[in-house]
């Protein structure tokens, strides 16, 4: 991509996208049980610093030091960081499985700022948003989610 652009949205657990780096880069070099330890403590690391960490514990077999953050889960595309743990799809199949209901609802954007442009702007795109339905997660930048026991 360009300078300053980067991968978006990918809904994926940010774990699984480091594993697949990890294996698709050095699984021929690497055991499973290794890949999976170097998964779990390279939580909070982009790409570039995954290569960094990967290629000096292929040199040293010495593993990373995790982060000590207890809440970075930054994607590895963008380096953003962000909490993407599961996706839709496994929520909500987790939730079926438990007899529980997850509803997922778009807020939208904060129009209670001082600036006039910027919440006509935000108010544009929450209309914009509550028009798209279900799709409007794709714009609108909070996402409320309910897990609640079906009634019966």
């Amino acid at each position: 991509p360009p300078k300053g652009a980067k991968q978006m949205d990918d809904y994926r657990a940010y774990k699984n996208i480091r594993k697949i780096y990890i294996q698709e880069r050095f699984g021929t070099q690497l055991t499973e049980n290794e890949i999976n330890e170097l998964v779990s403590l390279t939580r909070g690391r982009n790409f570039d610093d995954l290569q960094t960490l990967l290629e000096t514990y292929l040199q040293t077999k010495i593993y990373p030091q995790s982060i000590s953050h207890p809440t970075n889960t930054c994607d590895p595309n963008t380096g953003n960081w962000s909490e993407r743990l599961i996706t839709q799809e496994e929520m909500d199949a987790f939730s079926v499985k438990s007899a529980w209901a997850s509803n997922y609802e778009s807020l939208g954007f904060n129009t209670r700022q001082p600036n006039w442009l910027k919440n006509f702007i935000w108010s544009m795109l929450n209309i914009i948003g509550r028009l798209m339905g279900q799709n409007s997660k794709r714009l609108l930048p909070l996402l409320k989610i309910t897990i609640k026991t079906k009634t019966a």
